[in-house]
């Protein structure tokens, strides 16, 4: 702040329109602020929604992957040991 001689220039009051342009200007910034604060809180929710839908999966995908598996397995075991018998059998041919 540059100080002057003169005590009038020191103690001049804002005239009510700049006082009313300087009040404008900070109830803009201030609306501002708070647009950005609710897109900053919606942003936020909309990711944690997501990242809360993508761990249900994940959750959902291990529940299966630790389900015993009944009948797939047994017949997926029963058809590799008729390939293998299969093939030792061609082995031996050569």
């Amino acid at each position: 702040m540059k100080r002057t001689a003169d005590p009038t220039q020191r103690r001049r009051v804002p005239t009510i329109d700049e006082t009313t342009r300087a009040v404008q200007r900070a109830q803009a910034s201030l609306a501002e602020i708070a647009q950005r604060h609710a897109a900053d809180t919606a942003r936020a929710e909309a990711d944690a929604a997501e990242r809360e839908a993508a761990e249900a999966a994940r959750r959902a995908e291990l529940a299966r992957w630790s389900e015993p598996d009944t009948g797939a397995s047994a017949d997926t075991a029963a058809d590799n040991t008729a390939d293998t018998a299969g093939e030792d059998t061609h082995a031996l041919e050569r």
